[in-house]
């Protein structure tokens, strides 16, 4: 396939993902995620509440005294608020989120592919499934987070005092790197609800068809995730919104990402799951 059908045919995986805009089934799984996610922000943002205080407190003291007592003092909250809710995110993630794009990739296959095609056994929310689900989440979160945390200690002695390097690290080959990886497991989800398959053989489905599509999995990938990459760029130095800005936009900057993953969400299993119906059923 040429680089122009390619891109066509990606192009065409979105737009027929907006068919289902407004699908109440679907937004109601994903607000509800949504509203488990502002929750937990929340939490954080109002730690002095009596409902959140202890809880909070004892998640935050599991990082180190210093960094408890840092985000107790205004504003240091906010310097810390996207390291401190950003590792329970991640956590509560592992728990809900992998299900929670299962149960919306299926309703995206109610529609392209058709309940009579789809695995008999699918309806049923198990707790294999649910682990399934998970892995193939975490697979991909927990391969960006690796990344993300150990490559800026591999790479220290090679970008640090040196702006341009630092730059290019942070803007250009950190993003790339989330965007391969991504595309690399796109399917792994979707390919669970829609052949009814465990999570190994979703992998090396997934890999498969990374491997005979890489520019529409790359594009498709690329996409999902320019919103939340937009937003990490900007809550990842947050002392800066604190010094130029009022200290609590940090928290309405990350609650404007978690609005953008529930859009990128949307169209990642609306756009894998149209793609899987057009390959494999």
């Amino acid at each position: 396939m040429s680089a122009l059908a390619s891109v066509n045919r990606f192009i065409g995986l979105f737009v027929d993902s907006l068919a289902r805009l407004f699908s109440g089934r679907i937004w109601a799984l994903l607000a509800g995620y949504f509203v488990v996610q502002a929750f937990l922000l929340y939490a954080f943002y109002d730690f002095t509440s009596p409902l959140f205080y202890a809880p909070v407190r004892w998640w935050i003291s599991l990082f180190g005294d210093q960094a408890a007592i840092g985000f107790t003092h205004y504003p240091g909250q906010f310097r810390l608020l996207p390291y401190f809710s950003g590792w329970a995110k991640f956590y509560v993630g592992l728990l809900l989120e992998g299900l929670v794009l299962g149960l919306v990739a299926r309703q995206f296959a109610l529609y392209f592919v058709g309940e009579e095609r789809l695995p008999e056994n699918r309806p049923k929310v198990s707790a294999k499934l649910w682990l399934n689900l998970s892995l193939g989440w975490l697979v991909i979160n927990g391969l960006i987070v690796i990344a993300a945390t150990l490559l800026p200690d591999l790479l220290q002695n090679q970008i640090m005092g040196h702006p341009r390097r630092e730059l290019l690290f942070e803007f250009l080959l950190l993003p790339s790197l989330f965007v391969v990886i991504t595309a690399l497991f796109l399917f792994v989800i979707p390919i669970q609800i829609v052949q009814g398959i465990g999570f190994l053989r979703a992998v090396s489905r997934s890999f498969r068809l990374f491997l005979e599509n890489p520019i529409n999995t790359l594009f498709m990938s690329g996409l999902i995730l320019s919103g939340p990459i937009l937003v990490s760029f900007v809550t990842s130095r947050p002392s800066v919104i604190v010094e130029r800005f009022r200290p609590e936009m940090v928290f309405w900057v990350l609650l404007a990402g978690l609005a953008m993953e529930m859009v990128a969400n949307f169209l990642w299993m609306g756009s894998t799951v149209k793609f899987l119906s057009d390959e494999e059923i």
